[in-house]
């Protein structure tokens, strides 16, 4: 894994390059959720995939409700950036959660009742919470999130083509969000390589290609479907919801 003070000491000595490729990783961060709820609210839909919400809200989470590790065990002044960081982040996933209910129960759950939709979608986020915790501790306990954030990163763009081939349309997704994950890549790989030599390996580095390749995929599917129209929809629900 890696050791705590050995990745704040690395952190130390290359503050510049630690915080100029993380500024960049962060600043994806928040445009791309940013992006996700406004083409949530634009299409009348969700963005993000729900084991992707599960995975990323249950990291989320748990890194905000590890305060007192941050502010006063740690007490590393980059942490607590990244805490502040990681709150917003929840507030942009309410509105996830917010849209999937609204919009997206009866994708998610079809045919079930609104009561047993809504069980079984908070239900299913208790149960990634646990299974959440029992990854990080598989790895290691992973005490500063790196290992298991990388994987939150990878957990979003697998989701694409398999949504948009469902949906028949770029519904709720879009080229610049595929644009924006790859930029995001450019910026936190280089920044998780400054920290331990377990973020220099070729997994990692392959695990970063990987996730732009995805992206690149995801972008050629995107392009061969439709744009998406909520007015048809609501004019045709039986047939046409795209348009070219």
């Amino acid at each position: 894994m890696y050791d705590v003070q050995s990745v704040m000491d690395n952190i130390s000595n290359n503050i510049f390059w630690f915080m100029g490729f993380g500024a960049i990783g962060m600043f994806c961060n928040w445009w791309l959720l940013f992006e996700c709820v406004k083409l949530g609210f634009k299409h009348r839909t969700y963005s993000i995939a729900l084991f992707a919400t599960y995975f990323w809200t249950a990291h989320d989470i748990s890194f905000v409700l590890q305060w007192h590790t941050w502010f006063v065990e740690m007490d590393f002044w980059v942490w607590k950036l990244f805490w502040v960081n990681i709150l917003l982040s929840v507030v942009f996933e309410v509105f996830f959660y917010y849209q999937m209910i609204k919009f997206g129960l009866n994708e998610l759950f079809p045919g079930l009742p609104r009561k047993t939709a809504l069980c079984l979608l908070f239900g299913g986020q208790v149960i990634a919470l646990a299974v959440f915790w029992y990854v990080k501790m598989a790895m290691g306990g992973d005490p500063m999130f790196l290992s298991i954030m990388v994987l939150t990163i990878f957990a979003c763009p697998i989701f694409a083509i398999p949504t948009a081939m469902r949906r028949r349309s770029r519904k709720g997704q879009s080229i610049r969000l595929n644009l924006i994950y790859i930029i995001m890549v450019f910026g936190i790989w280089p920044a998780w390589y400054i920290t331990a030599p377990a973020f220099q390996s070729v997994w990692f580095i392959a695990l970063g290609a990987g996730t732009v390749v995805w992206c690149l995929a995801n972008i050629l599917v995107l392009k061969s479907l439709p744009a998406y129209s909520p007015v048809i929809e609501e004019q045709n629900p039986q047939g046409a919801v795209a348009v070219s």
